[in-house]
Parts: C-alpha cells; sequence; structure tokens
C-alpha cells in the first residue's frame, strides 16, 4: 500500500475507534438464501503510559546472549493501540476480521535505536484477525476456526493451558495475541473434548501496511529480522474425572523454530515435543487444586539434545467473607528447569516457554532485554496472591514471592542462586459497562488499570537496587 492510502486508511482506523458509539449501527439481519446472515462491527482503544527502573535483564542467557551485568537503567513511553472489527453470523458459521494500529512514543528507552523510539501516524497497520469459524456441526460433534486468531483472552489461554499456550508473538510488548492458525474442537463423548491444532507464526507479518521504514516490523519482535519463524502444533484433550469436580488435561505439542540471526550471531533450529497432564480438583466449593507438569525432549541443530522439565502446584481458596466482594487467595509453586552451561555443542536443559512468553507473571522481566523478553525458565516461584472481586471487571489483587534459579548460571553477574523478590499490585476497575443487549451509545464500555511491581534482587545479581514497573491505561470499546 502507498503511503498517502496508508496515512489515510490509519486515520479513520483512529477516528472510527474513538467515535461516539451512537454513530456505529446496531447490529441487523438480512434475509439471503433462507439463512438470517446478521452483521455487527465496532472498535476500541486503549492508552496507556508506563515506566521502569533498573529492570533485570537476559533472563535466559544463553550464546546469543552477551553474559553481561544484566540491568537496564529505565524507559518510559507512552502507547495507544486501536482496533476496529467487523463480523458477519450466518447460523452455525462466522467471519470475523480486525484491523489494528499501534503508536509508541518512548520518552526515555535504553538499547532502542532513535529511529525507533516514536511510531509516527500512520505508522503500521496490522490485519490482527481474519478467521472462519464453524459451531456445532454434525450434531455438537465438531467446532472449527480456520485463520489468524487470538491465543488469549483476558490474559487467560484459549485452551486453558496458561504455561504453555497464551501468546504466540512473544516480546512484541502486548502487540498482538493472534496466530495464523488452524483449530478443531472435536466432542466425541459427553464432557470430553479433543482440541487439534496447528500454528505457523512469521518472524514478518506479510498482511500489514505502513511507512517503509518500519512496515516489515516482526510479530515476534520490535525490530526486523530479530526472532524466528515458529510453527509446531498439538492435541489437547480435556475430560473430567470419576465426578465433574475432577477435570483434568492430557497434551501433546510439538514446536521448531527456524534458524535466524540475532545481529551478528545465527540462532540455529530447535524442536521440542511436550507432553504433560494438568489436574484441577475442586476439593469443596470454595477449594480447589492445581497440579500440572510436562517432560520436553528434541534437539537443538548442531548442539545435541534439548529439553526440559515443568512442574506446578498451588490451590485457590475463594472464602466468602462478605456478600459484596469475592475474596480468594492463591498459592503456586512454579519450577522451569535451567541450565548450567547453555554453550554450543551443550545440551540444552532449560525449560522451553513454548508460546507462553507473556507478562501474566511479572511485567518488569519483560522491559528488561529485547533479545530473551519474558523467556520464563531457569527459575523457582513460590508465589501468594490475594484479592478480591467486587463485579465484572472490577478487582485488586496484591501478591508475592520469592524466585530462585534452577541452575546457576552466572547470567546475572552475581555469586548465588536467589534471584530475588517480585511484588505486585494490580487494580481493574470500570468506568461504564456495557448493558446486556445494548446498542447505540450504551455499547460503550471504558474500563481501567493501574499495576505497580517492584523487584529486590538477591544473590543472582550484581546490582542490589530494587526494579520498579508501573504503569495506568484507560480501554474504551464499543
Amino acid at each position: 500500500m502507498k503511503r498517502a492510502p496508508a496515512q489515510l486508511l490509519a486515520i479513520l482506523l483512529l477516528e472510527v475507534s474513538v467515535v461516539s458509539a451512537d454513530t456505529i449501527l446496531p447490529p441487523h439481519a438480512i434475509e439471503f438464501a433462507d439463512e438470517s446472515i446478521s452483521f455487527d462491527a465496532g472498535g476500541g482503544t486503549r492508552m496507556r503510559e508506563e515506566t521502569s527502573h533498573n529492570v533485570p535483564g537476559n533472563p535466559g542467557g544463553g550464546p546469543e546472549v552477551a553474559k553481561r551485568v544484566a540491568r537496564v537503567p529505565g524507559t518510559h513511553l507512552l502507547r495507544f493501540e486501536s482496533q476496529i472489527w467487523a463480523r458477519a453470523d450466518a447460523g452455525p458459521y462466522t467471519f470475523y476480521g480486525r484491523l489494528a494500529n499501534r503508536m509508541i512514543n518512548h520518552f526515555r528507552s535504553n538499547g532502542i535505536r532513535q529511529a525507533e523510539r516514536v511510531w509516527q501516524m500512520p505508522d503500521e497497520i496490522v490485519l490482527d484477525n481474519l478467521y472462519l469459524e464453524g459451531r456445532s456441526l454434525f450434531d455438537g460433534f465438531l467446532d472449527y476456526r480456520f485463520g489468524r486468531q487470538d491465543m488469549a483472552e483476558g490474559y487467560k489461554s484459549v485452551f486453558g493451558l496458561d504455561q504453555v499456550l497464551v501468546d504466540p508473538t512473544p516480546s512484541d510488548f502486548g502487540r498482538s495475541y493472534s496466530a495464523d492458525m488452524a483449530r478443531l474442537m472435536l466432542y466425541p463423548v459427553d464432557d470430553a473434548k479433543l482440541d487439534l491444532f496447528g500454528i505457523y507464526n512469521a518472524n514478518e507479518n506479510p498482511i500489514a501496511w505502513g511507512r517503509q521504514r518500519v512496515y516489515k516490523r516482526s510479530l515476534n519482535n520490535l525490530t526486523p529480522g530479530d526472532g524466528p519463524d515458529q510453527w509446531g502444533g498439538g492435541a489437547i484433550w480435556h475430560a473430567t474425572a470419576f465426578t465433574k469436580d475432577f477435570p483434568y488435561k492430557l497434551y501433546a505439542l510439538y514446536k521448531q523454530d527456524q534458524p535466524y540471526r540475532r545481529g551478528n550471531v545465527k540462532v540455529v533450529t530447535k524442536q521440542v515435543s511436550t507432553v504433560g497432564t494438568q489436574l484441577k480438583p475442586n476439593i469443596t466449593d470454595s477449594l480447589s487444586l492445581e497440579l500440572e507438569g510436562a517432560g520436553q525432549t528434541g534437539r537443538r541443530k548442531g548442539w545435541g539434545a534439548a529439553g526440559g522439565w515443568m512442574g506446578v502446584a498451588g490451590f485457590d481458596y475463594h472464602p466468602e467473607l462478605t456478600k459484596k466482594a469475592k475474596t480468594y487467595v492463591n498459592f503456586s509453586a512454579q519450577y522451569l528447569s535451567g541450565d548450567k552451561d547453555k554453550t554450543f555443542g551443550h545440551n540444552d536443559t532449560g525449560w522451553d516457554p513454548l508460546w507462553a512468553r507473556y507478562t501474566r507473571d511479572g511485567e518488569v522481566f519483560a522491559r528488561g532485554t529485547h533479545a530473551q523478553t519474558v523467556y520464563w525458565s531457569n527459575m523457582l516461584f513460590l508465589r501468594t496472591i490475594l484479592g478480591a472481586k467486587f463485579g465484572p471487571r472490577h478487582d485488586v489483587s496484591v501478591s508475592s514471592g520469592p524466585i530462585w534459579t534452577a541452575q546457576e548460571d552466572g547470567v546475572g553477574g552475581g555469586d548465588g542462586d536467589f534471584k530475588g523478590v517480585l511484588s505486585r499490585a494490580r487494580y481493574n476497575f470500570p468506568v461504564k459497562l456495557r448493558p446486556k443487549n445494548a446498542q447505540a451509545l450504551e455499547r460503550l464500555e471504558i474500563c481501567g488499570t493501574f499495576l505497580v511491581e517492584l523487584f529486590n534482587p538477591g544473590s543472582y545479581y550484581e546490582s542490589t537496587k530494587p526494579a520498579l514497573y508501573a504503569r495506568w491505561q484507560l480501554e474504551f470499546r464499543f
């Protein structure tokens, strides 16, 4: 797309996404070939400002990342993220499309070239979603969704596997949660489902428009040429055992990273197969457990064997302290294997986070480095969460816990295996919620978030300076 049409389309994108919702037609239907076809459309804008100081970097280590003192002085940025979407429904079929635009202004940043610090308007337009969906076909035996689609909804995996299948576009700072994916959901018996999926993520997005300088900005990172093409797939069995209070999942996944260059370093192919299980038994009406374990095996070209281990154990307790708020307590222990000698020619025994490189467990680490952003590996994390929900999109929570390394790898610059204590406070609040069956102006929904994270480093790091991350955001949707 030439520059002028791209500018016009981006301007229309933002104008439509922030315009009053009463200018948007409500869903309507027409009769066609004895079938009712309904149309709907909408959009939204999210604005957020964030700042960070002394955050830890290089969480993954390895030969492609220099082993240096892993601290970043600070960053400060403001970003706007806008979307417009449209859908058509005909019986059990849905066709859905969504365009997205991101603009970022880095007031202060470390390691980002001056030319990349400001995403000028109109900098980039991405085809964020485009899929065809079918539901309850063959008497309820089959659902499917083919095309570019989200792997997360509300920061949760659509597969129900937050440890392995959440974000297909790692280290792009939430620029997109979409993947090019084919997904089949089979229902062979009652209370059971077989999920089959195949996925391909290109480092560069071929369906994007923008200025020549940035139109090839990658899906996997902020700049072109610094991330791998990824492909893979898997099968997930969702069912209940004994009673409906014992849900479980069995899964087998495969992922391959294609070779790519990170600066002057060539990063070789890595193939990983993962087998795991997740159990979530309900002990009482207010107490449930979460148990999950997985093992990986594979190869990294030119090195040797690759693979690792993951384990999670925890509980959720929901005491009824007041009728106005649903309080909850969560405690979990998360283990991800590491590698003490991740150099060329050696086996790679660290846990590969697959498609779960995301910021749910902590956003402070995501601002530490571009090379291994939110590469959750080599750690033992004990965490306690206290929270309360006051209604839809309205909750507050605080969490804290210590982190150790599974293997001393020397990346942090210190002489120990204690990474430190990560603490977080988050408040989600509604400004205006959308009523049921709302139309026109009533469809507008406004919600906000305040979040603060504090990381007190331990002996693993050379620097003892606390790391701080904070952000606020407002989201407008209709």
